[in-house]
């Protein structure tokens, strides 16, 4: 059973720190709609998050943390986007043909993953 979780945050970042960890504050998050369907028996799921976005400065590139997932499709807008993930810096970079414009915007990944054995991501209890 799919159980959807709602995040709403009011208070972007104003500037990004210089770690290469930390995300660029062009793009700011503004809401999160989740959902994930667990199988039990493979530990497994997939998933998908509608992410509301703050775009600040025109671009092309969306980069959000992200770790040991499976990519199945990305959209910015309404335009499918090309994936880049990047575990080490537990990074997904989502790429638009056409840059996004300043105002708001929708990022929507679907996406796969294994139920963790240890406290990272999605894990057993």
């Amino acid at each position: 059973m799919a159980k959807s979780i709602s995040i709403d945050q009011r208070e972007a970042p104003k500037k990004a720190a210089t770690s290469p960890y930390r995300l660029p504050d062009t793009v700011i998050p503004i809401a999160y709609r989740l959902t994930i369907e667990p199988d039990l028996e493979k530990l497994t799921y997939n998933g998908a998050v509608e992410i509301d976005l703050d775009v600040r400065v025109p671009t092309k590139k969306v980069v959000v943390n992200a770790l040991d997932l499976k990519i199945v499709g990305a959209s910015l807008g309404k335009a499918p986007a090309t994936t880049s993930l990047d575990n080490k810096k537990e990074r997904l970079t989502v790429t638009a043909d056409k840059p996004l414009q300043t105002g708001a915007a929708t990022l929507v990944v679907r996406f796969a993953g294994v139920i963790s054995e240890t406290l990272r991501g999605f894990y057993r209890n």
